[in-house]
């Protein structure tokens, strides 16, 4: 009998734990579609392949990445993710989406807001002449949704 009561109190002790530790039900989204001046922006972290995958199309030009081409930062305040757009004699323009940390819970899709950076990174040939502000920024207010979603 008292091994039965232990066996209880085990089980009750656990369920405890796990209702009250938020990251036992966190579940965070893989998938964000994002918009913001005239841009959109599909970013998973995973794809079929297993690796991320980032869809960037602004109206002109549509510009797919997926693997090495996506670089990550993780931040107190969420995840950067950066991709090369394209490069220039005089330098090279980046885009760097903000993912804010955030968690599904039971919902299926939670909206969001946020930012994405364009940012001109300007260099001369003369490493001399590389003086003042050499990276330029645009911010753009972006908004839209986070899933879930299953590869």
């Amino acid at each position: 009998m008292k091994t039965r009561v232990e066996f209880k109190n085990l089980i009750l002790t656990a369920f405890i734990f796990i209702a009250t530790t938020s990251s036992a039900f966190a579940q965070p989204p893989n998938h964000f579609r994002l918009q913001g001046d005239n841009l959109n922006v599909t970013y998973s972290t995973t794809s079929f392949t297993g690796r991320p995958y980032l869809s960037y199309d602004n109206g002109v030009k549509i510009r797919n990445f997926s693997g090495d081409e996506i670089r990550t930062v993780g931040t107190e305040i969420g995840t950067f993710v950066s991709v090369t757009l394209w490069k220039t004699k005089s330098g090279f323009t980046t885009f760097t989406l903000l993912i804010p940390k955030s968690d599904l819970g039971s919902e299926n899709q939670i909206y969001l807001q946020t930012q994405g950076t364009m940012t001109q990174h300007k260099f001369s040939i003369d490493p001399n002449q590389n003086v003042g502000q050499l990276n330029v920024y645009k911010y753009i207010l972006m908004k839209g949704s986070a899933n879930l979603m299953y590869y």
